[in-house]
């Protein structure tokens, strides 16, 4: 049998502080002493009464606060609290309603259950969960359930006291996981005398939710109730219930924040109380509920409050400390500050106040101390310290500004942790939730190597599966759900999630979505926010419907967003702007490129910032709005996508939109001016505006011609040259990514549009809306640095505005497409193909179509896999050829799009060589990392470097980033090339980076004509670098007495930046850098109206013609010379 909580303690020491004892008096000691023996309170004095037997003054630690007992929770489903607030879509009455729509699986119980069958994840959400409930005071909950090939349940047996399975006689323990009671005789007939069973009781406002009260009568004067019943929620019930519960002994668990999420409403605790119910207070969990405790104690004040003052603080305090205790049949032992009881406590900063109010009032950061059986186990580093611990296991832990030790040991850990660290629970969770889509495609296809589970969904394994509680009307005890719900594979409609934070007191996003939750009143809107510091966000009610996301109600106008503000400090700024000045002096390999092009001076920029932030005082300085837009634009006169300034939080992740798309489009290849289309309209538009749809052509953008918004919009853009940086005018005019563009200028748009072959002008206006969107690629602060990422190439926004429209609209991998496309295995995202029959009455004559949307894989290998997957699916013998098409492709893995070139090229392909700029930074990286890093091997680019700095030379030598095994000399086996005969690429001017590397490799190798809708692709030619990564790499092998330069960005913030420049192989442009030059088209083709909506008929039609003919030179001249 599993041992109780830490059996072997042998701490022994005094608390002096304020003891709010919650004993029978209620006693209050301002000036008090704990006496605490191995776990047990053998004492409890005012300060001036002596000493217990064996205890002295060098036994006193003074805690400078109030000391209160443990928390205690009887209801909360601890796995799911990794997950964020659940916006429910409307306002259900009982709990079946929410528990079997498509958004509780899409955003609970699939990404659930996913995690908690995968290796590895299990151990991680039990850490971290726990680690939450005991940031938040808590000390004792309901427990975790396990299971494995061998034992079908077990509970976790960690640090807080589980209430299914205590291991100690003094502490019955409860029964949870019961199902709805149907046969109210044979339900009492289980209730045992020492053993409180916690039911799931009338969750909801109607009759069918109260009707499973109502099924607990056994007959006119039997009820199926004793005092070891109690019930959770009791939302359905009628005050007259409430005197049946309470004459029966019965008591209630109640989780006010989450029935009004849900339900609009929470049980009739009045009722309850004039009938002498005990009552404890119960978080429920994090996706409709309280993070914890203390939050769900300021609700239920605030909810009393409103309604006419049910409870004094008093009253409010014992539903967290002695009410549960008394529950349980513990409060022998625990729930109250007395001898002989076990030393359960946790103590709050400061004892002026009045000692009820404080704990309501409290947040995590208040607390300085928690103490579990007698053992610290999370506290201020001056408390944590006088404990006889093993101090080398303290982990610190910050919320918000101020910092905590945490201490984990335990003789008894269960070995589903497997040691995991809080912060490595909490990367690998962040790191689930991001790819659980991945996650969940291979637990349904059998083919991840983490899975614990077999083709049946049970167990097959020794490693310990989670079982997350289910709401369910069987009895989930005894017939645990092992497989993912029936139907729809989860895998197709899960979608990136954020990892709840672990308090409340630091969760911007919490209170975000705390203010669009539609359900709840405005008093807690408002109030809820003001216990911890914060002024409430204005909540509006999306008038845009998305497809594709659980955050569609998460808008706030734009002219309400403008007024929020990073906070940035004076010291803030200055490190931000000193870190942009090291990234570009340092490591930026382009600087002396933009300096020649463009009379760049970035350096000199930042100077001027960094002299204004030291010399004007703050209030001159207070608006961080005109510090983001002075960063921005020195990055922006860069025109180099890879070179970026992201900005911190709030604006991180959010996005200003507009709820359509405009593109551009001709009516004659040789037209000079273009016209605009709304090809894609968001739901919610028709009902003011019916005829607004797909295909009416845009006139007027705020009485401006349109051409004139996208100059002024492209203006703004980093692009290499006019055709990239009008491009992304386009792509950004409807939906901006706020962390690398200033907000718009105007917060509504009034549009004139007609009908094709129509006259008739009409107008319409919209609101700019901004709305937090999960990044669909975790960020490269928190990617494994692996060889592999750090050969990315990337453009951070091409990617992130394609992120958006596929949440929008539904493409790429969101909706499913026409029988006709084949979609590979391993990124089913990125690429997809079909038979191109250019005339449908002659299917003789048609080609491979494979359109590829990104190279952002994260294995070069996989991508290649799919690629020659869909070739081979889609090839016939008999075609006229392949047409490839990465128009929008904003790059990714390089070793990704050359490892492509290779298999089309053959033996002949040779990659392009990178350089860095030398400088003394990329010499220490290159001297760090050789071929034992555990990142990356820079070890070639050392020697010139290091030559460098004796014969001035800028650049290294040059040397490949993709490792091509090259096929023996005369071997007559050569390596295979895929494709032979005759290829077409398409491209546009929103390639970029690994596209362009493509692109240019394409040419470079003679693989086939180029068709462009843009005179040339967007140029970049980088490998791309984080400002993370960066201080990841420097941290390695640290010399004696060295420190890192590259020092953590406050609040969010980020910066990229391109580190190793590529250059062209071949006879002709041989070492020709692909930054600015970019890659021009051997012919030029113009989208017209058909192609936008009858999906690019007559550009794949040109395509299919260009087959047949040879590739012509092209001037490679660059196109920049507009300034």
């Amino acid at each position: 049998m599993p041992n109780p909580v830490e059996a072997i303690n042998t701490l022994k020491y005094i608390l002096e502080g304020r003891v709010v004892t919650m004993n029978q008096q209620l006693d209050v000691l301002p000036r008090g002493r704990i006496f605490v023996d191995s776990g047990s309170i053998v004492g409890v004095r005012s300060v001036g009464e002596g000493f217990e037997d064996g205890f002295s003054s060098d036994d006193i630690i003074r805690v400078g606060g109030t000391i209160y007992p443990g928390l205690m929770e009887l209801h909360n489903h601890l796995p799911y609290n990794i997950l964020p607030f659940w916006l429910p879509i409307r306002m259900f009455q009982n709990r079946n309603q929410w528990g079997s729509i498509k958004e509780y699986r899409k955003f609970i119980t699939g990404p659930m259950q996913t995690l908690g069958k995968t290796a590895g994840y299990p151990g991680a959400i039990v850490r971290y969960t726990e680690c939450k409930s005991l940031i938040g005071g808590v000390t004792t909950s309901q427990g975790v359930t396990l299971a494995n090939s061998q034992i079908r349940k077990r509970y976790y047996h960690g640090l807080i006291r589980n209430v299914e399975e205590t291991n100690d006689p003094e502490l019955p323990e409860a029964e949870t996981r019961i199902g709805d009671v149907t046969d109210a005789l044979a339900f009492f007939n289980t209730i045992k005398p020492n053993k409180t069973k916690l039911l799931h009781l009338s969750e909801g406002v109607d009759e069918r939710a109260r009707g499973f009260f109502t099924n607990l009568q056994i007959d006119t004067d039997r009820w199926a109730i004793t005092n070891r019943l109690a019930g959770i929620h009791c939302t359905g019930l009628d005050p007259d219930d409430f005197e049946v519960l309470g004459r029966f002994g019965g008591s209630m668990i109640w989780s006010p924040f989450s029935n009004i999420i849900l339900y609009g409403d929470t049980a009739k605790v009045q009722a309850a109380k004039d009938h002498n119910l005990t009552i404890a207070l119960g978080a429920d969990w994090a996706p409709s509920g309280g993070k914890n405790l203390l939050e769900e104690l300021k609700v239920a004040k605030m909810y009393s409050e409103q309604s006419g003052g049910i409870f004094s603080s008093r009253e409010l305090v014992e539903m967290v400390t002695v009410n549960p205790a008394k529950i349980l049949g513990w409060d022998a032992r625990l729930g109250s500050i007395a001898p002989g009881k076990k030393a359960d406590l946790i103590v709050l900063i400061g004892h002026q106040e009045d000692a009820y109010d404080k704990l309501i009032e409290a947040n995590e950061k208040n607390i300085s101390l928690v103490v579990i059986n007698g053992i610290p186990r999370w506290g201020q580093e001056r408390l944590m310290e006088q404990f006889d611990l093993d101090h080398a296991t303290l982990e610190e832990v910050q919320i918000d500004n101020v910092k905590r030790q945490l201490y984990l040991k335990n003789e008894n850990e269960d070995e589903v942790l497997q040691g995991i660290t809080l912060a490595g629970a909490e990367a690998m969770l962040r790191n689930g939730l991001t790819n659980i889509k991945q996650l969940a495609t291979d637990l349904e296809q059998g083919t991840g190597s983490g899975l614990l589970v077999g083709a049946d969904g049970t167990p097959n394994s020794d490693e310990w599966v989670l079982v997350p509680d289910l709401h369910s009307e069987d009895d989930v005890e005894e017939i645990p759900e092992w497989g993912l719900l029936s139907g729809v594979k989860f895998s197709e409609i899960a979608t990136p999630l954020f990892l709840d934070g672990l308090a409340v007191a630091d969760d911007d996003f919490h209170f975000d979505l705390l203010s669009i939750q539609p359900n709840i009143p405005e008093y807690i809107r408002e109030g809820l926010p003001a216990f911890y510091g914060r002024t409430p966000a204005q909540a509006v009610s999306n008038p845009y419907t998305l497809s594709n996301d659980q955050l569609q109600y998460s808008a706030i106008p734009l002219e309400v967003f403008v007024k929020t503000s990073s906070n940035l400090r004076r010291r803030e700024k200055l490190l931000i702007v000193e870190q942009a000045m090291l990234l570009l002096d340092q490591v930026y390999v382009h600087l002396p490129l933009k300096r020649s092009m463009y009379a760049a001076n970035p350096l000199q920029k930042l100077k001027v910032i960094q002299t204004n932030l030291v010399r004007f005082d703050d209030h001159i300085l207070n608006n961080d709005n005109v510090f983001h837009r002075e960063m921005l634009e020195v990055f922006s006169s860069l025109r180099d996508l890879h070179t970026n300034y992201i900005l911190p939080q709030p604006y991180k992740y959010r996005y200003a939109y507009l709820p359509f798309l405009v593109e551009e489009y001709f009516d004659f290849q040789e037209d000079i001016s273009a016209r605009f289309m709304i090809t894609k309209v968001l739901g919610g538009v028709e009902e003011q505006y019916p005829d607004f749809v797909s295909g009416v052509e845009v006139l007027s953008w705020n009485n401006t011609p349109v051409e004139w918004i996208v100059n002024s919009n492209s203006r703004r853009q980093s692009g290499s040259n006019a055709a990239a940086r009008r491009a992304r005018g386009i792509d950004t005019l409807t939906i901006r990514p706020l962390a690398t563009n200033a907000s718009p200028t105007e917060s509504v748009v009034s549009l004139e549009y007609r009908k094709p072959d129509s006259a008739e002008i009409k107008r319409a206006d919209f609101q700019w809306v901004v709305s937090y969107f999960p990044p669909r690629f975790e960020d490269e602060e928190d990617r494994e640095h692996t060889s592999a990422i750090l050969a990315n190439g990337l453009d951070y926004q091409t990617n992130a505005v394609n992120h958006v429209k596929e949440l929008f609209f539904g493409a790429a991998d969101s909706q499913p497409v026409s029988d006709e496309w084949i979609r590979p295995d391993h990124f089913p995202g990125l690429m997809r193909g079909k038979a191109y029959y250019p005339d449908p009455d002659k299917p003789s004559q048609m080609a491979a179509y494979i359109r590829i949307f990104s190279f952002n894989a994260n294995s070069a290998k996989d991508f290649l896999e799919d690629f020659v997957y869909l070739y081979n699916r889609v090839y016939q013998e008999g075609m006229r050829g392949l047409i490839l098409d990465i128009r929008g492709n904003g790059g990714g893995l390089i070793t990704a799009s050359e490892k492509l070139l290779e298999r089309l090229a053959g033996d002949i392909f040779q990659p392009q060589k990178a350089q860095f700029i030398n400088s003394d930074i990329t010499l220490a990286l290159c001297k760090k990392h050789d071929d034992r890093s555990p990142y990356i091997d820079l070890s070639v680019w050392q020697d010139s470097i290091n030559l460098s700095q004796q014969t001035g030379d800028i650049y290294s030598l040059s040397f490949p980033i993709t490792e091509i095994k090259r096929s023996a000399r005369f071997s007559t086996t050569p390596k295979l090339q895929l494709h032979d005969g005759p290829i077409v690429l398409i491209t546009d001017a929103l390639c970029y980076s690994a596209a362009d590397i493509f692109a240019a490799g394409f040419k470079d190798h003679g693989l086939g004509q180029i068709l462009g809708i843009h005179k040339n692709t967007g140029a970049g030619g980088a490998n791309v670098w984080s400002h993370a990564q960066l201080r990841t790499l420097m941290d390695y092998k640290p010399e004696p007495g060295e420190s890192n330069p590259f020092q953590p960005l406050p609040k969010g913030t980020a910066m990229r930046v391109a580190v190793r420049r590529t250059l062209r192989q071949g006879s002709d442009r041989d070492r020709m850098p692909v930054e600015d030059l970019g890659i021009r088209p051997n012919e030029d083709y113009r989208m017209t109206a058909d192609d936008l909506t009858k999906s690019n008929v007559h550009l794949l039609k040109r395509a299919f013609a260009l087959l047949r003919r040879k590739a012509d030179p092209v001037d490679e001249m660059p196109l920049t010379t507009v300034l």
